[in-house]
């Protein structure tokens, strides 16, 4: 929660509307505060996982367990998270798997966080829900902001009065 506090606070706001200036697009912005949140779960928590962003169809074609390409489907269903964790906590050759997909005006895509240590909960996939939910707003607002901006800019400049 202390993470999801940070997300909706002034400082973050201004961070997150740099990145988006910067990048025009919404997975740069995605990748940086999901980079906040692996740093963010280490210096806090003491636990690691990493995490990738995919196209729905490099999701498809991505090397992965044939169990975790088919949660795909129910979170399809349901827009939220799923988790899979591994039965064998000791074992060091599988990993836990929280994975998200989400569709927005820029396509379809599939978040998978993974680690071999962590264990992922009910908390990570409210998280990583609303992670995604508050920068696609930041996003919106500041796209909307931009083109705002950009018509207002555009008829000072053809007004009659210069």
């Amino acid at each position: 929660m202390k993470f999801a506090a940070y997300l909706t606070s002034e400082e973050f706001q201004l961070e997150i509307s740099e990145e988006i200036a910067n990048s025009k697009d919404f997975k740069t912005p995605l990748l940086y505060t999901l980079d906040c949140a692996v740093d963010f779960y280490s210096d806090q928590l003491g636990l690691s996982f990493t995490y990738d962003i995919y196209t729905l169809n490099q999701f498809k074609k991505a090397k992965l367990p044939k169990s975790i390409k088919a949660m795909l489907d129910k979170s399809i269903q349901t827009g939220d998270p799923c988790i899979t964790n591994k039965s064998n906590s000791d074992s060091e050759y599988y990993k836990n798997f929280l994975i998200h997909y989400f569709e927005n005006m820029d396509g379809k895509f599939v978040t998978v966080l993974n680690s071999y240590q962590t264990e992922f909960d009910t908390f990570d996939k409210s998280l990583l829900k609303i992670l995604q939910n508050v920068i696609y707003d930041y996003y919106l607002q500041y796209n909307y902001i931009y083109e705002a901006s950009e018509k207002l800019e555009k008829n000072e400049t053809i007004s009659p009065d210069n």
